[in-house]
């Protein structure tokens, strides 16, 4: 009887240790096939992704990454990732701290933002940078989508929705805001501001004379120069046709003012050759004060525009500073 029931136990024993042997095979069998198929999510994804471990260092690229990066896989492993980045983000020290990853990797939304990075021939790449920690391993998931097509799209929306086409200057609609921060801020610090309107004396005849492609050099050459003599702080642009508005910000007196002007008028009195013809610039300018003559951009540019109109009935290369009873 004890034999037989020692032969039981240890047949029982040797069918536990036999299943035992099993599920362990088809658990690692089913490891595998995981393995295999992260593996190949991993690198046809179609997006630059890497793995780094607690000490920031990349330990796994995909090829997407090497193609990015311009760098082989070799010359990847054990560096920083935030080396392939420009230098301003390269020394931020939160994307270079484990714990602060892990604990925004954590939440039930990975960590995403926009970020730049730069590749092995220097070309920086704008990318939407997602951070995802694994489970269960010091190790964080870093995936890399290329938004620089993206980026230059929005941009150039951006620059025909403010700048102007030709000059490069802002338009009206970036005038205009920018008038409306600066009167702003003005106010907040009791200071005085300028608006100037600048309209070209017989840019019609150029055109006329000339033809427009001529006439359009002329007004690149009239940006450019009002560029070259306002400060930092100024602004200057473009409404259309001939007129060309400005910003003087920070004044302390009146005179201030005046002596812009006279910068203005010594900049546009050099004469501009354009396809062999020689051609004269002068202008008329309209100019009001903040608070003086308002202290909205409307007003401003209303008084500024009809002190112009009143220079412009004098001699070329005059200016007006808006005065209710002379208007």
């Amino acid at each position: 009887m004890i034999k037989r029931s020692k032969s039981r136990w240890y047949d029982q024993d040797k069918d536990l240790k036999n299943l035992l042997e099993q599920k362990v095979q088809e658990r690692t069998k089913e490891l595998e096939q995981m393995y295999k198929s992260y593996r190949i999510i991993f690198e046809n994804s179609g997006t630059a992704i890497i793995i780094v471990d607690q000490e920031m260092r990349i330990t796994l690229a995909n090829t997407e990454f090497e193609k990015w990066s311009g760098y082989a896989q070799d010359d990847i492993i054990g560096r920083k990732w935030t080396e392939f980045s420009p230098p301003d983000i390269n020394n931020n020290e939160n994307l270079e701290s484990f714990d602060y990853m892990q604990e925004m990797g954590n939440s039930s939304v990975p960590l995403t933002f926009e970020s730049r990075g730069i590749d092995k021939w220097g070309v920086t790449h704008d990318l939407l940078i997602t951070i995802s920690h694994i489970p269960g391993m010091r190790r964080n998931v870093i995936s890399f989508l290329n938004i620089t097509d993206r980026k230059q799209a929005e941009n150039s929306i951006r620059s025909m929705a403010y700048y102007d086409i030709l000059t490069g200057l802002p338009n009206r609609k970036l005038y205009e805001e920018r008038l409306a921060q600066e009167i702003s801020r003005c106010s907040q610090e009791e200071s005085m501001l300028a608006v100037m309107f600048l309209d070209l004396d017989g840019f019609k005849r150029v055109n006329d004379s000339y033809g427009h492609e001529v006439g359009d050099k002329l007004l690149i050459e009239v940006g450019t120069r009002l560029l070259q003599v306002l400060r930092e702080d100024d602004v200057v642009s473009r409404l259309g046709g001939d007129e060309f508005t400005i910003i003087l910000t920070n004044l302390r007196y009146v005179k201030d003012a005046d002596h812009m002007v006279s910068r203005i008028f010594k900049a546009l009195k050099p004469s501009v050759v354009i396809n062999r013809h020689e051609i004269m610039i002068s202008t008329s300018i309209g100019i009001s004060l903040f608070p003086a003559n308002g202290d909205t951009t409307e007003l401003l540019i209303k008084k500024a525009d009809s002190a112009m109109y009143q220079a412009k009935k004098r001699a070329h290369n005059n200016y007006q500073i808006y005065n209710e009873i002379e208007i």
